[in-house]
């Protein structure tokens, strides 16, 4: 089985558009039980999200996350998962899982931060407050640190998203397309 397809970035960059179009456009199994259009928006595994939750907390091995995922995807030509928590695991466990390539979104730092805002709003969180602003800063710029640290070393497909420049879901394929086919990947810039 080939190594997975991991989409990362931070909340609100595009992660959810992105697995949506690899699982129901290019045939890339990113799972089976999905939080599909739910207040949250998210299009993630609920099982691939658990599994990988254990993983980065070290309350299972490496070996034990690649049977369980194998399981899953046994029958899979490309698979994946979407998780922005993967970026927590362990350099050596990313490492021995082998990634096949990490599609990785960005959306400019004030446009998530304020869908972010707009997304804690409807479900009822936290308001918009100086504090609540600075708590979603320095998350989008913790983990934009930790993929530039993480993804180094991994073949790496840049997806911007901006609300200034919507892509629609066929320039996003047409971006994905030659990384499937690939044997051998470079990073190509977004």
């Amino acid at each position: 089985m080939n190594g997975p397809i991991i989409v990362v970035g931070t909340g609100r960059s595009g992660t959810s558009t992105v697995s949506r179009i690899l699982h129901e456009n290019l045939g890339v199994c990113m799972g089976h039980f999905f939080r599909l259009h739910t207040i949250h928006d998210f299009y993630e595994d609920l099982f691939s999200h658990g599994l990988n939750r254990m993983l980065g907390d070290r309350n299972m091995s490496v070996i034990d996350w690649q049977h369980c995922m194998a399981r899953i995807h046994m029958k899979c030509e490309h698979w994946g998962f979407k998780d922005p928590h993967f970026l927590y695991v362990s350099p050596s466990a990313i490492k021995t899982i082998g990634p096949r390539f990490f599609v990785r979104t960005w959306r400019p730092l004030e446009q998530t931060v304020e869908s972010w805002l707009r997304h804690n709003k409807r479900l009822g969180g936290r308001g918009d407050t100086p504090d609540t602003r600075i708590h979603f800063h320095r998350i989008c710029v913790e983990r934009e640190m930790l993929m530039d640290w993480k993804l180094k070393d991994y073949p790496t497909l840049r997806i911007s998203f901006d609300s200034a420049e919507r892509l629609t879901d066929k320039e996003i394929e047409d971006k994905i397309r030659p990384y499937l086919a690939e044997k051998e990947l470079e990073e190509v810039p977004a």
